[in-house]
């Protein structure tokens, strides 16, 4: 991945994991002085998929982050299942081709109607900058 042109602004994948805890596994790869493009080459080799996803949401600006949460949502399949967590996926998709503060204010919004708690696919609001989604972060209610 370190020839792909990836929008991260951090210099070390240090800075990036700052901000969350890694497995103890993802941490002992962590070096002082790796790119945050090495560090994400190295999860990947070494299977650390859940670090690695948390990684570069991290990582990459949040405009970013959102685009590529929702892709991969959309790579999940079927929204029609859950139409509270396609709600949730348009309004992101939103504000990534649109990043207005009206459509930053309509993403921040919980689902309207709902059965389950979900996490919001894209969350351009949060500090972080993270857009986080698994299925561990469905549930029922």
């Amino acid at each position: 991945m370190a020839d792909r042109k990836l929008k991260i602004q951090a210099t070390t994948a240090q800075e990036v994991c700052a901000s969350f805890a890694l497995s103890a596994e993802a941490q002992s790869h962590l070096d002082p002085q790796i790119t945050p493009t090495a560090f994400l080459d190295l999860l990947i080799a070494n299977s650390l998929y859940a670090d690695a996803m948390q990684f570069l949401a991290r990582a990459l600006p949040k405009r970013e982050a959102v685009w590529w949460s929702s892709t991969c949502v959309r790579d999940l399949g079927n929204n029609e299942k859950l139409p509270e967590l396609a709600e949730g996926l348009l309004s992101a998709e939103a504000w990534v081709y649109r990043p207005t503060e009206e459509n930053r204010r309509h993403a921040e919004k919980p689902p309207t109607r709902s059965k389950y708690r979900i996490r919001r696919v894209g969350r351009p609001w949060q500090p972080s900058g993270a857009a986080e989604v698994s299925a561990q972060q469905v549930r029922r209610k």
